[in-house]
């Protein structure tokens, strides 16, 4: 009999973007059950200091819909805030490959692929990427907090909402 080596499960953290840059992480959730998606982010500094955070119910829409108005109301956020060097980070791969591909003009989420195209392209430094959903547990908290906010949004200046400040803690 052949022994298989075992693998190791490695465990993924958020890192902090490189000196002088911030980072922006995004997500959407959606509720099959009541069919309503919520977003949330959070923005953060090089030395992983809370910047910045955001969380929408959204309605209802689709969960891909949710991701893309994640990421284009996190980019219009830090836009607004001055920040001009940002790297926005989701874990939606589907929502980056319509950003960065050649989604058709019919496409249902066509104005929200569009806004994001055109604030990426604003002038400053902004970086879209994938991250696993290891590294973006804050803004999946700060997501699935959406559900409960109606149909409004809350922003935290200062500090995580309690429901999230665990898993802000600094390392």
């Amino acid at each position: 009999m052949k022994d298989t080596p075992r693998q190791v499960p490695t465990v993924v953290r958020w890192q902090p973007p490189k000196s002088g840059r911030w980072k922006l992480n995004v997500d959407g959730s959606y509720y099959s059950h009541t069919e309503l998606a919520a977003i949330g982010g959070v923005v953060r500094d090089s030395q992983a200091t809370w910047v910045y955070g955001f969380a929408h119910n959204i309605g209802r829409c689709s969960i891909l819909s949710a991701e893309l108005r994640a990421i284009r109301d996190g980019l219009s956020l830090v836009w607004r805030l001055g920040i001009r060097r940002i790297e926005v980070e989701t874990d939606s791969q589907a929502a980056i490959l319509l950003i960065r591909g050649n989604a058709p003009s019919t496409h249902p989420d066509w104005v929200l692929i569009d806004d994001c195209r055109s604030l990426l392209t604003n002038n400053w430094e902004a970086t879209i990427s994938f991250v696993p959903r290891g590294a973006n547990s804050v803004a999946d908290c700060l997501a699935k907090l959406g559900h409960q906010l109606g149909h409004s949004e809350e922003c935290w200046d200062t500090a995580p909402p309690p429901e999230c400040g665990v898993i802000f803690a600094p390392r």
